[in-house]
């Protein structure tokens, strides 16, 4: 009975530890390389990142976009409007968009981005490793 006892406790011991850390999200490999967004609406689009730069191409519209890329901390970044070959957007250039990961996986990543307020959330996913 104690063993049976012991073992209980050392398990739910476990189980409460385990389940207070948080999951370490390993954004560095996300930093360049080239994705699409899992969402059936935008995987059309082909993300292209350097370390200070990301480019955007829709191949469906044609739509292009260039950012400046500044990384303000391991898991959060800033894209800074620079061009695009669509004349509403460049209207938009000089606006930064503030994107947080909130999570990753193996060749995917979770985030969320605000654009002047706007709060939107998508996954994307590596196309090819580096």
């Amino acid at each position: 009975m104690d063993r049976k006892l012991i073992f209980i406790n050392l398990l739910l011991t476990t189980t409460v530890f385990c389940w207070g850390q948080e999951a370490k999200n390993d954004c560095k490999k996300f930093k360049t390389g080239k994705f699409t967004y899992k969402e059936e609406s935008f995987n059309s689009v082909i993300i292209k990142r350097t370390k200070n730069r990301q480019n955007e191409h829709d191949l469906k519209s044609g739509l292009k976009i260039k950012y400046k890329i500044h990384w303000t901390g391991d898991c959060e970044y800033e894209l800074i409007s620079l061009w695009s070959n669509d004349q509403e957007v460049r209207k938009h250039k000089g606006s930064i968009i503030k994107v947080k990961i909130l999570s990753t996986f193996n060749d995917s990543y979770e985030y969320i981005a605000d654009y002047e307020g706007s709060i939107t959330q998508y996954t994307v996913v590596r196309l090819q490793k580096q």
